[in-house]
């Protein structure tokens, strides 16, 4: 179940604090956005266990799903900032354009709609979400690059 949603490799940070102490919480909860807390609230949804499909992989709109690019074909990076530093893509002969997950939804209609899009991250969930939001949304020019391991 946990695998199934999208958050997870975005949330997940390479030295999790498992035993913080208090004011280790209260100082990093200060930071937080009041706003953004209360409309999480307010925007959650509860699902009974017993109601979630048997295939979570299947999404309702579909996605391209390629390991081999086109020359013309525009890698969008949307892993998080640190990850892309621990490990860039290198060695590319397609442009490479570093738009974290958070930043598709308000930076990709700035973006030249002739041109399709590739998107890429570790493990494919987040690329793949938000793929699936881009077409929901009307751009048909997005796609998913899973490169072969």
């Amino acid at each position: 179940f946990a695998e199934s949603m999208p958050e997870y490799c975005g949330v997940i940070s390479d030295h999790p604090n498992v035993c913080p102490t208090a004011s280790f919480v209260e100082e990093e909860e200060a930071k937080m956005d009041e706003g953004l807390v209360l409309q999480a609230v307010e925007n959650m949804k509860v699902v009974d266990i017993t109601d979630i499909p048997t295939n979570t992989s299947k999404l309702k709109t579909e996605i391209e799903v390629v390991e081999n690019l086109l020359k013309s074909d525009v890698v969008i990076d949307v892993r998080a900032p640190d990850d892309v530093e621990k490990a860039p893509l290198k060695d590319l002969e397609n442009e490479v354009i570093v738009l974290p997950f958070y930043k598709i939804a308000s930076e990709f209609n700035k973006l030249d709609n002739m041109k399709t899009y590739a998107l890429f991250c570790d493990q494919g969930v987040m690329s793949t979400m938000q793929a699936k939001q881009l077409k929901e949304k009307g751009y048909h020019n997005v796609k998913v690059w899973r490169p072969a391991k």
